[in-house]
């Protein structure tokens, strides 16, 4: 069905990742103009070798691997070496045609797609196994959220079956879209229109596509009556379809308001500026906190009254965090323009008892609000809060 824009994605993808380069490494992929999906395919693949080779690596019983300093400076090599990972060529095509094909498969059909991959040859799914499998989902987050959830909620040696996980995936559906308006049941299939924009350039409002996908879709979420309608549609002539054909042929199923036409103009994405990942090639772990050294175009989030004032040393002051634009763009994206939450926020982190307890705040807010840990203003805010965190307990 969308063999085309699969070929047609790879060629430009590789023009503007590898190119005719034998390798590349995970950073200049994450920095590239490609889907996001695929970039969290990638990170996920990189990921997990980086972690193959932790458990070869032979520790002894004499030294301090629990130490607190040991821990945090092993976390910057672990980030230094997941985005320094190198591909091969033909390790990188492999990757991207894996990547391609999941993605496809995961936007059009979520369900099927998740069975078929959280469970893979196992006949049950723990709870290791889920955090694992999800890092290669970049859409549709709300399952990785209640599956979680429901594990949190288990012994924490449960295992989840295949009649089980049917189930829960049906109910999360249910529970997640039963209440949405035809706009936002369009508006839930909107990123395989997003990443198909990005094979042709036009706007997603504008784009379209064979209309058997969103009968899969729905079919696949067990809603068939909206499958049921759009199959009409496809034998009376309606081969292709864009996202505000969807959202009209939805709302006259739901009011059977047959005058009503969606209007193109609340598909329109905003452009959001690009937040380069900051990790030079050749620089230790030890030199982190020196990322942000403009000072002439930084803001300094200290005041008197944050609790954290009294752990700078007043002889030494340390640059601050973030840069004006840096800050402006994780308000906006991070905390919804809330500047006050966001500074109260990086107190929170900064006065954390240790290393894992501000970590633990970050990673719940982000899984809290639903934010997508793989944005480069996610991983531009997380790198740079605990490295300035991990600086401030050394001075």
């Amino acid at each position: 069905m969308f063999e085309e824009q699969i070929n047609f994605l790879q060629e430009k993808i590789r023009i503007n990742t590898i190119d005719s380069n034998e390798s590349i490494i995970l950073r200049v992929i994450l920095e590239s103009n490609i889907p996001q999906c695929i970039k969290v395919y990638f990170r996920a693949r990189a990921k997990s070798e980086v972690n193959k080779e932790k458990e070869n690596v032979l520790r002894s019983p004499q030294l301090a691997y629990n130490n607190q300093d040991v821990i945090a400076l092993q976390n910057q090599i672990d980030l230094l070496l997941l985005h320094n990972y190198q591909f091969s060529k033909e390790e990188f095509y492999s990757i991207l045609e894996q990547g391609l094909n999941f993605s496809f498969n995961y936007l059009v059909r979520p369900q099927w797609t998740l069975k078929e991959f959280l469970l893979q040859k196992s006949q049950f799914l723990s709870s290791n196994e889920v955090d694992d499998h999800f890092q290669y989902c970049n859409d549709y987050n709300y399952y990785s959220i209640i599956i979680k959830q429901y594990f949190e909620s288990k012994d924490p040696n449960y295992q989840l079956g295949f009649e089980e996980l049917t189930q829960l995936l049906k109910k999360v559906d249910i529970e997640v879209l039963s209440g949405h308006t035809s706009t936002e049941l369009a508006k839930v299939f909107q990123p395989i229109f997003k990443l198909i924009s990005y094979s042709n350039n036009e706007n997603i409002e504008e784009i379209k596509i064979p209309t058997k996908a969103p009968i899969l879709y729905f079919e696949d979420k067990g809603m068939t009556t909206i499958a049921t309608r759009l199959s009409s549609e496809r034998e009376n002539g309606l081969r292709e379809i864009s996202l505000p054909q969807l959202a009209t042929i939805i709302e006259r199923i739901k009011t059977g308001n047959n005058d009503f036409i969606a209007h193109p103009e609340i598909f329109k994405e905003e452009k959001e500026e690009e937040v380069k990942i900051i990790i030079q090639k050749e620089e230790p772990a030890v030199q982190f906190q020196e990322i942000n050294s403009q000072l002439e175009e930084e803001i300094d989030l200290r005041t008197e009254n944050y609790k954290t004032e009294e752990i700078y040393p007043t002889s030494q002051p340390l640059p601050p965090i973030f840069t004006l634009q840096e800050k402006s763009q994780i308000i906006r994206l991070l905390f919804d323009g809330n500047e006050h939450e966001c500074d109260s926020f990086i107190v929170d982190v900064l006065d954390s008892i240790d290393v894992q307890s501000a970590d633990s705040i970050i990673q719940s807010y982000f899984e809290e609000s639903n934010i997508d840990v793989n944005l480069p203003v996610s991983i531009k805010f997380y790198t740079t809060l605990k490295d300035r965190y991990i600086l401030l307990r050394s001075v």
